[in-house]
Order: structure tokens, then sequence, then C-alpha cells
């Protein structure tokens, strides 16, 4: 069986990239399906994020960076 897109961004930390999805075994079609449907939103080429994604991950992803020590750590809830 075919694991959800959703299960496999989450299980990767809310924030996956198109290629770790698929080498989980998920489908490319079943990624397209999920954005569609809302499960999943596409904040950049080829990366994706759960809504369980914090908003400061996202908006770094988005601009093609990521989480600096103290951004990463308040999303910890540190």
């Amino acid at each position: 069986m075919t694991p959800s897109p959703a299960a496999v961004v989450a299980s990767l930390g809310g924030i996956a990239t198109r290629g770790a999805i698929l080498e989980a075994g998920v489908r490319g079609a079943d990624v397209s399906r999920a954005v569609r449907a809302g499960e999943l939103a596409r904040i950049r080429r080829a990366h994706y994020a759960g809504p369980e994604a914090s908003a400061a991950a996202v908006t770094a992803v988005r601009v093609g960076g990521r989480l600096g020590c103290v951004s990463a750590a308040a999303s910890y809830g540190i």
C-alpha cells in the first residue's frame, strides 16, 4: 500500500522535498492530489509543507533558507 503523502511529510518534520516524498514510496500523482485536496501546501518548487509545519519554517523554505538556531529552538518550544 502506498503511504499517504501528508503522513510522509509529517514524519519528515512537516516540510519535505518532492524527492524525499517520492523516496518514501509515494507516487508523484498522489503528491499532486494531496496538494489539490489541501492536505499539503506547495511552498516552493519541489518543497511541500503539512499543516503541522511552523510558520517560521515555511517562510524560511519559501525564500530558500533554513531556520537559524534561535528560530529553530523557538519552533521546538525551547
